[in-house]
């Protein structure tokens, strides 16, 4: 499946994912499907969607249960009826050293549809197994839905089987799973998908996006009229063979940072609680990604050095003396990031006490940044006074204690202090 779109613009979307303590199962080889046997077939129970939740157009319900051990499965009977899709979702127990699929196969044994994600542990719950089938048959369908261990077990923690039946059906369903995904094609810096809904309270959709070249941020946006909420989930997937293991990645205010080239997972589903899933507003939702390049903004900045005069200690303490007609500082802008900022705007505030109130006052300068983040600000200051004297043997030295604020946009800020000289008179005066 491809979603192709105009280019799209972008909408707002709240999603933040806090901070997250992850494990996960290790990464496995291609599975093997599994063989359904009379015994399993014997074993089995009805799902039956007239005991769901039913609403109109939608119904769904849950079943829990147990797997003792690695190989041990549980299977369940179910007839989709004509026209409808059916759903399954297994939520399995959060351990790292357990992993459970899910499967749907029709009555001689032939899959319809797999869900055999490789654990990842992460917000305290791992990603859902689901599946999703579609009778077109014309005529009702009846299946096996087989839950089963492929690593581990629990008879203490059980595994929530949900499932549901809509005849709400858009023309990409059924995309349950990541391996799924349709995919985003970028012809500029957007796109955007809006001829989908979440049909079920266990609907997925998923969604695979490749960052162009070019970008190194992603704004993403989801947004739909419906009363049911809808959330968009970011996901990598770590897995190196043809299995998913997805790996939540934390958004922050709609925004990610990316490289050219990665790859990124999109699960589209109702966020809310099952039986508070409004059937009879099932709409569109309108998802859109865009890239940009990043904006930083100034962490910090400093002074390494100054032209003009030298280091002296007068009874302020030791700070540079200017003893000309310029002041030339130079220093480092970085972003919030630690980086060197270049060709960033740099100001300085250049302020002489003796003449306060005047147009002296304050004298103002101004640079830009180079490639290495670095400034070269030249004052032109305003005329010394010598208010202050300090007696340096053998004579005693006029100047003016004044105040220096270097700064870029922002409150980022360095404050110094300077020396201004205006002449010495022989002796102690």
């Amino acid at each position: 499946m491809k979603v192709k779109k105009v280019l799209g613009i972008a909408l707002s979307l709240a999603m933040v994912l806090s901070n997250v303590t992850i494990s996960h199962a290790a990464e496995s080889e291609n599975r093997e499907i599994p063989v359904i046997t009379e015994e399993n077939i014997a074993e089995s129970e009805a799902l039956v969607q007239g005991k769901a939740r039913v609403s109109g157009n939608v119904s769904a319900g849950f079943v829990s249960g147990y797997l003792s051990d690695e190989s041990d499965v549980d299977m369940y009977q179910v007839t989709i009826p004509n026209g409808r899709m059916f759903q399954a979702q297994l939520a399995q127990p959060v351990d790292p050293g357990i992993d459970y699929d899910l499967y749907i196969f029709d009555l001689d044994g032939n899959l319809l549809d797999a869900s055999q994600n490789v654990t990842y542990v992460a917000y305290e719950e791992t990603l859902a197994e689901n599946v999703g089938y579609i009778n077109d048959s014309g005529a009702d369908l009846d299946c096996y839905v087989y839950v089963a261990s492929y690593i581990g077990g629990s008879d203490t923690d059980a595994y929530t089987l949900t499932y549901a039946f809509t005849d709400v059906i858009d023309s990409f369903e059924s995309d349950e799973q990541a391996w799924d995904a349709g995919e985003f094609v970028f012809s500029g810096s957007s796109d955007y998908s809006s001829d989908r809904n979440i049909s079920s309270p266990i609907d997925c959709d998923w969604f695979m996006v490749t960052v162009p070249q070019g970008y190194d941020e992603m704004q993403i946006s989801i947004s739909s009229s419906s009363k049911n909420v809808i959330t968009a989930w970011v996901y990598k997937n770590l897995a190196t063979d043809e299995n998913c293991q997805m790996a939540p990645v934390p958004v922050n205010n709609a925004k990610l940072e990316v490289s050219a080239g990665e790859v990124y997972y999109f699960k589209v589903s109702y966020s809310g609680i099952l039986n508070d899933f409004a059937q009879g507003d099932i709409q569109n939702y309108t998802l859109g990604v865009s890239f940009s390049e990043k904006v930083l903004e100034p962490g910090s900045i400093t002074i390494s050095g100054y032209e003009g005069g030298t280091y002296v200690s007068y009874q302020y303490g030791r700070y540079y003396r200017v003893t000309g007609d310029t002041l030339v500082v130079k220093g480092v802008l970085k972003d919030t990031e630690g980086n060197p900022m270049m060709y960033a705007p740099v100001y300085a505030y250049f302020m002489n006490p003796a003449w306060e109130g005047s147009q002296y006052e304050t004298v103002m300068a101004t640079a830009t940044t180079d490639y290495n983040g670095q400034y070269r600000l030249v004052i032109t200051l305003p005329p010394d006074a010598g208010f202050d004297k300090f007696y340096v043997d053998p004579s005693t030295h006029y100047f003016d204690f004044c105040g220096l604020v270097v700064f870029a946009s922002g409150s980022v800020s360095k404050v110094d202090y300077i020396y201004q000289y205006a002449y010495s008179a022989y002796g102690r005066n």
